[in-house]
C-alpha cells in the first residue's frame, strides 16, 4: 500500500521537476502556471505524473528510493501529459490514446533511466519525447491531427501574464542567479529572432520557452559554481541547444517530426558527455556541489586519508586489480610470516616490489597530489594519512605524510632499520638473500600481509585523526582493518566523515556521513576550476 504523504511529495515534486526542483511548493506553482493557460494540460501534466510515479512503484517497489521522493520517475510522463492535455477534452479516440501514450512513456521512462545512468548521462524528458513522435507518426498517418488544444483561458487575458508569474516565481525559489540569467537569455533569443529572422514572439515560441530557457536554467543550476568557466558551460549549452532547434526549423524538419523540446535534450546530453570526460557526472550527480560546499565550510584541520585510487591516474595499478601478484603463486606466498619462513616467497616478494618499484619511480603526481599539496599550503589540509607506497603525495610537495604502509623507493632490514637503495642491492635477491650488517633479513620497505604496522607511525596517524574536524578519504574501499580502526577513531570524536570514491566501499555509513561515488582525480579538478584554493 502507498503511503499517501510520500505519493503526495513524489507526484508534486515530479510536477516541480519541470522547472528543475523538488520543492513541493515549485509543484503546485508549475501546476497553477499550466492550469492558467490549460486546465486540461494540467489535468495532463497532474495525471502523467501521477501516473509515472505509480508505475515506479509496481515495478520496483521501493518508496525509500531517493530519486521517487523528488519525483524524477513522474518527470518524463508529466511533460508528456502536458503536450498531450488536450486530448482529455476532445473525444474518445483521443481520451484513449492519451491514456496508451502515459502508461507507455512511464513505463519506457524506468528502461531509459537505467540505459542513461550506465553512460552517467540525464535521461531527461527523452522517453517523453520518443512516446510524443510515436504518437505524432501514428496520428498523422491517419490524417488525424496531433495538436490537439482546447483553448480555455479561466481568466481571459490575465492568464498569460498569471502563467508567466508562476513560472518565474517557481524558478526564483528554486534558483535566484539562474533566472536572472535565464530572462536574460530569453529575452536576447526573442529578440535574435525578430531582428534577423523577423520572427513573431509566439512564432518563436519553441526557442525561447522550451529551448533556451530550459537550457539556461538547468545548465546554470549544475555549471554556474564553476564560475567565469561555468558561465561558458552554460552558454555553450544554450547555443547547442538554440542551433538544433534552428536547423530543425530550417530544414523543415518539424514536418516530419515536432521538435517539441528535443533541442533542448539533445543540446544538455551533447554538454554532458563533454562535461562527463573532463569533470565526472556532475549532473548526473549533482550531490558533487554538496560535498563541495561541505569541505568549503569546514576549510580548516582536514584530515585526509589516500587509498590506491589517488594513484591510479597517475599509471599506478590498485593493488585489487592483481597486477602485482604472479599469478602462478598463493597469495599466501607473500605474506610476511612465509617472507621469514621460506626462500621461495622472500624472492617472490622481492620481484613483485621490484615492479611496483620502476613503476612508481616513472610516474609522476596527479592531479590529486598536487591539490593536496596545495590544500596543506593553505593550512586547510593539517595532515595526510596514506596507504600507499609510491611517494608521490611528497613529490607533489606535501610535507606531512604519515606511510601506514611503509615507501618503496628503498629497501630496509627488518631487525635495525638500516636501509639500503635499490640500486645498490641490484637484483642479488634473484641469487641470494639479502642481509643486512647486524645479520637480520633485508625487505622491501614497504608492510608485507599479515605484518604489523609501524607502532610510531600507526599512533601518529590516530593522533592526527582525533585533532581533526574533518575526516576526508579518498579512494580506497575501506577494506582493511587499519582504515576501519581509523574511520572509527573518527566517529567516536564526532568528526565529519567524508568519503569519495569511484566504486562502494566495505563499510555501512553512519548517519551524517557522506559518501560520493565519484572520479577523486575529477572531483579534484572541480576544486582547480572553481578557485576553491
Amino acid at each position: 500500500m502507498v503511503d499517501i504523504k510520500i505519493l503526495h511529495r513524489a507526484v508534486l515534486s515530479g510536477i516541480a521537476q519541470i522547472a528543475f526542483s523538488e520543492k513541493i511548493l515549485s509543484g503546485y506553482l508549475i501546476l497553477f502556471s499550466i492550469f492558467v493557460i490549460s486546465p486540461l494540460s494540467a489535468l495532463g501534466c497532474l495525471i502523467g505524473t501521477f501516473v509515472g510515479t505509480i508505475f515506479f512503484h509496481l515495478f520496483n517497489n521501493n518508496l525509500n528510493d531517493e530519486l521517487f521522493k523528488k519525483g524524477h520517475y513522474g518527470y518524463a510522463s508529466g511533460i508528456l501529459g502536458i503536450i498531450l492535455g488536450g486530448y482529455l477534452g476532445f473525444n474518445e479516440i483521443y481520451l484513449a490514446i492519451f491514456f496508451v501514450a502515459i502508461i507507455f512513456c512511464s513505463i519506457i521512462d524506468i528502461y531509459l533511466k537505467k540505459f542513461f545512468a550506465k553512460f552517467q548521462l540525464p535521461s531527461l524528458a527523452t522517453s517523453a519525447i520518443l512516446t510524443a513522435w510515436i504518437v505524432y507518426f501514428l496520428i498523422s498517418k491517419n490524417g488525424k491531427d496531433f495538436w490537439i488544444f482546447v483553448d480555455i483561458y479561466p481568466f481571459k487575458n490575465l492568464s498569460i501574464y498569471l502563467c508567466i508569474l508562476g513560472v518565474l516565481l517557481c524558478l526564483f525559489i528554486t534558483d535566484k542567479k539562474a533566472t536572472i540569467l535565464t530572462v536574460i537569455f530569453a529575452t536576447l533569443s526573442i529578440y535574435f529572432s525578430k531582428i534577423f529572422m523577423n520572427l513573431s514572439i509566439y512564432e518563436t515560441t519553441g526557442l525561447w520557452a522550451f529551448t533556451v530557457s530550459t537550457s539556461s536554467f538547468f545548465a546554470s543550476i549544475f555549471f554556474l559554481q564553476f564560475g567565469i568557466f561555468g558561465l561558458l558551460l552554460v552558454f555553450l549549452t544554450v547555443i547547442f541547444s538554440s542551433l538544433i532547434w534552428f536547423f530543425w526549423i530550417i530544414s523543415n524538419f518539424w514536418e516530419i517530426l515536432p521538435p517539441i523540446i528535443a533541442p533542448f535534450t539533445l543540446g544538455v546530453i551533447i554538454i554532458s558527455i563533454f562535461i562527463n570526460k573532463i569533470f565526472g557526472p556532475i549532473i548526473y550527480q549533482p550531490n558533487v556541489w554538496t560535498v563541495v560546499d561541505q569541505i568549503k565550510k569546514i576549510n580548516r584541520n582536514i584530515c585526509v586519508l589516500t587509498g590506491a585510487g589517488t594513484s591510479t591516474p597517475s599509471g599506478i595499478p590498485d593493488y585489487v586489480s592483481g597486477e602485482w601478484i604472479d599469478k602462478t603463486k598463493n597469495v599466501s606466498d607473500y605474506d610476511f610470516q612465509n617472507f621469514l619462513k621460506k626462500k621461495s616467497s622472500r624472492k617472490a616478494y622481492w620481484e613483485v616490489c621490484y615492479k611496483f618499484f620502476n613503476i612508481s619511480k616513472i610516474s609522476k603526481p596527479n592531479i590529486i597530489h598536487k591539490i593536496l599539496s596545495k590544500l596543506e599550503e593553505k593550512k586547510i589540509v593539517n595532515s595526510i594519512i596514506t596507504q600507499n607506497v609510491d611517494g608521490l603525495h611528497q613529490l607533489s610537495g606535501s610535507k606531512n605524510i604519515i606511510e601506514l604502509h611503509g615507501n618503496i623507493s628503498k629497501a630496509s632490514c627488518i631487525k635495525c632499520n638500516k636501509t639500503y637503495k635499490w640500486t645498490k642491492i641490484n637484483k642479488l635477491w634473484r641469487k641470494k638473500d639479502i642481509i643486512c650488517d647486524c645479520k637480520a633479513l633485508v625487505k622491501p620497505s614497504v608492510i608485507a600481509m599479515k605484518q604489523d604496522l609501524n607502532p610510531f607511525i600507526w599512533n601518529s596517524a590516530r593522533k592526527s585523526i582525533k585533532n581533526s574536524k574533518l575526516l576526508l578519504i579518498l579512494g580506497t574501499q575501506l577494506a582493511i582493518t587499519s582504515a576501519i580502526t581509523l574511520l572509527n577513531d573518527a566517529r567516536k570524536k564526532n568528526i565529519k566523515i567524508i568519503i569519495i570514491n569511484n566504486s562502494p566501499i566495505a563499510v555501512p555509513l553512519q548517519k551524517n556521513e557522506t559518501i560520493l561515488y565519484f572520479p577523486v582525480e575529477k572531483f579534484f579538478k572541480i576544486l582547480s576550476v572553481i578557485n576553491f584554493l
